[in-house]
């Protein structure tokens, strides 16, 4: 789904995806580190509740994807919950 959506941006389609998948985001650092997508031609962002705000409001961080497709800053929170779920597995 990833790649699908890398080759449809690639040709001029401007798309805006709302997802919880990792897969539909590694779809996309693949496509990138396979040149099917120019890095600079997409724009990933990860929205958090800021739990120190007495309002209901978000924190929005940018994630830059570099051009072999990795990703240097992963916010607490982002795309965290296999960590979690292995470290609950794991414990004794």
């Amino acid at each position: 789904m990833g790649k699908l959506i890398s080759i449809a941006a690639q040709n001029g389609v401007q798309i805006f995806v709302e997802t919880h998948s990792d897969h539909v985001f590694n779809g996309v650092r693949n496509a990138i580190k396979s040149n099917v997508i120019q890095q600079d031609s997409i724009q990933t962002f990860f929205l958090t509740r800021d739990q120190d705000s007495y309002q209901h409001k978000s924190v929005v961080y940018s994630i830059p994807i570099t051009n072999d497709g990795r990703v240097e800053y992963w916010p607490p929170g982002f795309f965290d919950e296999w960590e979690k779920s292995l470290d609950a597995l794991l414990k004794d």
